[in-house]
């Protein structure tokens, strides 16, 4: 087994805890912990991060938690958190990839992000706010902040970050996340700074996306980890709609949309609205659907969906 492959497993078989006492202190913990910034383009040690740590090392790759300043649904700080996964030689530079994870409860997904990490990308994560018990869940809402603060991680780390070449990939509701941050970039006259992306099996219209029974499991989760009330579970999803971007004619970065053919969770009608609004706006896209592929690609169709991805991306560097 390479180690690699031994590292994945790591990360997948034993369900690494990201405690405070399984890491490992090689951190520069920030002593300026002042006013933070999220979605400043700083670079050195900005302010918003507050540590960096080594949670493991294969020789070959290294998984990082980033904690780092955010901001909440109120516009006040809120800390969170993001995974790093990294090759250990960092002599060279190389791309970055903002990986946005899908899921309602769930954190930053280290064995996707590993796929791509293998391709030769730096890649981090976020967690976004609820996860690890930091902060509150604003579906659809503040993860664009959480993500923010990756892009602005990448780009204080030019020593082993080729900041030229950074891209942007999200999975469901991270298509979702993906999108909104396209829109939100170029209002801060930032739209340049990510390449090109991908969403795959993207969450578009959120009325064709969800069957009402996974609404009820949805419900049932977000109740039971954060224990909201019915009420409360509705208003952190009212409003948040993810038929984005809303400003198609402001976004420069070129859109690759991957979907599978059986995909019942969030059905590829999404990906086909997306792309047919894309067209109407001029946005520079490329659709394609892959037979047989469910919610999560598996095996030769993740091999296929990896590959294109990664020709995207050098399409548009």
């Amino acid at each position: 087994m390479t180690l690699s492959r031994k590292f994945l497993c790591c990360l997948i078989g034993t369900g690494i805890l990201l405690g405070l006492g399984s890491m490992i202190f090689l951190s520069r913990p920030n002593s300026a912990m002042g006013n933070p910034i999220p979605g400043s383009s700083s670079l050195g040690d900005p302010p918003f991060i507050l540590e960096e740590k080594l949670v493991r090392s294969d020789g070959q790759f290294q998984l990082w938690k980033i904690l780092y300043w955010s901001r909440d649904k109120t516009d006040r700080p809120v800390k969170t958190t993001a995974k790093v996964i990294r090759p250990a030689d960092i002599s060279v530079k190389r791309p970055g990839v903002i990986f946005n994870h899908g899921g309602w409860n769930e954190c930053a997904s280290e064995g996707r992000m590993f796929k791509y990490a293998e391709l030769g990308y730096v890649v981090i994560g976020a967690d976004y706010q609820g996860c690890d018990g930091l902060g509150e869940p604003d579906y659809l809402g503040t993860e664009i902040n959480d993500v923010l603060g990756t892009l602005d991680w990448l780009k204080s780390h030019p020593e082993f970050v080729d900041v030229t070449k950074i891209y942007m990939v999200g999975h469901s509701r991270g298509g979702a996340v993906t999108l909104r941050t396209l829109d939100t970039l170029p209002d801060l006259g930032r739209a340049k700074e990510i390449k090109a992306a991908v969403v795959q099996n993207t969450v578009y219209s959120v009325n064709r996306a969800y069957k009402e029974e996974k609404n009820r499991e949805i419900r049932k989760k977000l109740m039971a980890k954060y224990h909201l009330s019915e009420e409360e579970v509705q208003a952190l999803k009212r409003d948040r709609l993810p038929d984005v971007p809303r400003n198609h004619d402001k976004i420069v970065t070129p859109i690759f949309i991957a979907y599978g053919t059986k995909d019942t969770y969030v059905l590829p009608e999404n990906s086909k609205k997306l792309a047919a609004d894309l067209a109407k706006m001029g946005v520079k896209h490329k659709i394609k659907g892959y037979p047989g592929a469910r919610h999560s690609f598996e095996g030769p169709q993740l091999s296929e969906f990896l590959k294109d991805s990664q020709a995207w991306f050098a399409e548009n560097s």
